[in-house]
């Protein structure tokens, strides 16, 4: 795990704490069932880039149970070393609630240089009104081009616990805090330590303006060869998202200010600037699109100013039924 994972990790933390509220907002509520197909792409600064294509899909069984069903595939590459590999997901599971609580349940098929299984289940219970107490078990491989099989490299898994509590503060005011363990096939194991706050400035109907701030801390107990992993790492940031309403469509524009550095590096700082577009073509279907770039100090090289960090950009179409 290189900075710029860490960086990556700890910014979509922040992006979907001040995003979630403003997009949701744009989409229909689906009557019986959802399909939705996306596409992402993310280069860094070091030359690796990621691609992302998924289809996902559920469909009501009754008014509190729900199929599901997933496929995607995970383009990785190193342009410096001329590594390159792909990873394929299939997965079929179940959603169900009840006044309080709905836990999600995932059945996981990968394909990469050897096949491996995994499952992902989520689990929510509101314990009042204005708090939830999360629990979630994951199983995956270690999505590296070094840890799935590739040139006689080993795949590498692991089993991540995480419990997570939720309260709603006020209206417009919420926080969140929690702890995850993670379990690696290689006997490395690390754990992370997240605190999140958001809140909502002014909601106009038309616009609206929210703030949010986030920490996030993980430890691990060593250095893998494969994955090369730092053996702590911090980062803490603040967030402004902005969103307003034309005609069908919603704009936002969401600003991150990120601080944070691995083991006793100096802290570096690393702002960056998402937009998104999503347009309700009808009240069955939408289109999101979203660019972001970000930009990085680099102490650690003793480089002055800011450098280009990442740019991503997502697409995606959502139809319901």
């Amino acid at each position: 795990m290189q900075l710029s994972m860490i960086v990556k990790a700890a910014g979509l933390s922040a992006f979907l704490l001040t995003i979630t509220g403003l997009s949701s907002a744009a989409v229909t509520t689906p009557e019986d069932g959802t399909t939705e197909v996306s596409f992402s792409s993310y280069r860094s600064h070091d030359h690796t880039f990621s691609q992302n294509r998924n289809v996902s899909a559920w469909q009501n069984i009754s008014g509190s149970t729900r199929a599901m069903v997933q496929t995607s595939e995970i383009q990785l590459g190193d342009d410096n070393t001329k590594q390159y590999g792909a990873i394929r997901k299939f997965a079929a599971g179940f959603y169900f609630s009840s006044l309080k609580s709905s836990t999600s349940i995932w059945l996981d098929q990968y394909e990469s240089a050897r096949a491996s299984g995994g499952f992902r289940i989520d689990s929510r219970y509101y314990a009042d009104r204005k708090t939830s107490i999360v629990c979630a078990i994951t199983k995956m491989p270690v999505i590296d081009l070094d840890t799935l099989g590739f040139q006689g490299k080993p795949l590498l898994t692991t089993d991540s616990y995480t419990v997570k509590a939720e309260r709603v503060l006020t209206a417009d005011k919420d926080f969140a805090i929690g702890l995850t363990r993670g379990l690696y096939s290689d006997d490395n194991k690390n754990t992370a330590y997240s605190l999140q706050y958001g809140q909502t400035v002014y909601d106009r109907g038309r616009d609206r303006l929210r703030i949010g701030a986030y920490g996030y801390k993980v430890n691990w107990d060593t250095v893998s060869q494969w994955y090369g992993n730092p053996l702590s790492s911090k980062s803490y940031g603040v967030t402004t998202a902005y969103g307003v309403r034309d005609g069908k469509g919603r704009w936002t524009t969401t600003f991150t200010g990120a601080w944070g550095a691995d083991n006793d590096n100096p802290i570096e700082f690393w702002p960056s600037l998402q937009l998104q577009y999503r347009y309700q073509a009808s009240a069955k279907d939408s289109v999101m699109i979203g660019f972001a770039s970000g930009l990085r100090t680099d102490k650690a090289s003793e480089l002055e100013g800011l450098r280009h960090n990442y740019r991503q950009i997502n697409a995606a179409y959502q139809a319901n039924w």
